[in-house]
């Protein structure tokens, strides 16, 4: 069953998230494209060639209706922004004897603890 096309504004607010977010983290060295793609059951995902600085950031073009409810472009753009900001240290990890799945879930820890410590700091008048 086809999921529902994600919009124009959807897009728009994923790429401004993240541009915002790749400035206040420091992360203007790496050229960045936005796509949208098929993604599966995924929100959004990004890609990086670290020997480029050239960083791919998806959005899904569609999202399941039963996955409708966790869909929120702003907060997928913050999301990858950090996966980013936590790149180098992926892509250096995996150079060692440490398995991927290890590391990702690592990633993505450390990424769920930094979007709770500033989605904190954001609602502060």
């Amino acid at each position: 069953m086809p999921g529902k096309r994600t919009s124009k504004r959807d897009f728009e607010r994923f790429q401004r998230s993240f541009r915002t977010w790749q400035r206040r983290l420091g992360l203007l060295d790496w050229r960045v494209v936005f796509v949208r793609a098929q993604l599966g059951r995924d929100y959004a995902q990004i890609h990086m060639d670290h020997a480029g600085c050239i960083a791919t950031v998806a959005l899904a073009d569609s999202v399941e209706e039963d996955g409708r409810l966790g869909f929120n472009p702003v907060v997928h753009g913050r999301h990858e922004a950090l996966e980013l900001l936590l790149g180098g240290l992926v892509w250096l990890a995996e150079s060692r004897a440490v398995s991927g799945q290890e590391i990702n879930t690592e990633t993505h820890r450390i990424i769920r603890r930094l979007e709770n410590l500033l989605t904190k700091s954001e609602a502060r008048p």
